[in-house]
């Protein structure tokens, strides 16, 4: 069993759905969105790693 497969199907399909939500907020250019940072397994791994995107992205933009 995978870890996502442990967990109840209802909880994954609304992690993705947030992170669907959230990237296209990045993509329309909302340099303040990001995911939560409960999450746990693969989702909490991907969360945090794009939000470690989108702050090392408004940094960029604040040199600029």
């Amino acid at each position: 069993m995978t870890i996502m497969e442990s967990r109840p199907v209802a909880d994954a399909a609304t992690e993705m759905q947030q992170l669907l939500s959230a990237l296209v907020q990045l993509r329309k250019g909302d340099a303040d969105v990001r995911l939560p940072m409960h999450w746990s397994g693969v989702a909490g791994r991907v969360a945090d790693a794009f939000n470690d995107v989108v702050e090392q992205n408004a940094n960029m933009a604040e040199e600029l």
